[in-house]
């Protein structure tokens, strides 16, 4: 299958007092075996936080246009990496033109 992800400069989450909230729309256009992913690394690469239905961090098959995400992150104190992945576990030949990103914003709760 394919996997590409796009990484973030380093986020300095080290002012947030409390969990801070990333917002970003995105776009999915792919079969139902593929998925976009948002994952939370560590300055050195090392996940702190993996993309899944749990965290609202995961999005599979086609979004049927732009929508807008806002989800809390865990991991505050600190600064992370944000990698957005773009993930298909079938066959080597995707329909559709994949995962976009747009508008990534990190935030004080609200």
């Amino acid at each position: 299958g394919t996997h590409i992800a796009l990484q973030s400069p380093e986020a300095d989450l080290l002012s947030f007092v409390s969990p801070p909230t990333i917002t970003f729309s995105y776009y999915l256009d792919a079969d139902d075996d593929s998925a976009g992913r948002v994952n939370i690394l560590d300055t050195s690469g090392n996940i702190l936080e993996e993309g899944n239905d749990d965290n609202g961090l995961i999005f599979i098959g086609n979004s049927e246009g732009w929508q807008e995400v806002a989800v809390e992150l865990p991991a505050f104190g600190q600064k992370v990496i944000i990698e957005f992945e773009f993930v298909d576990a079938g066959s080597n030949s995707t329909n559709g033109a994949g995962f976009f990103i747009d508008d990534v914003f990190i935030d004080s709760a609200k």
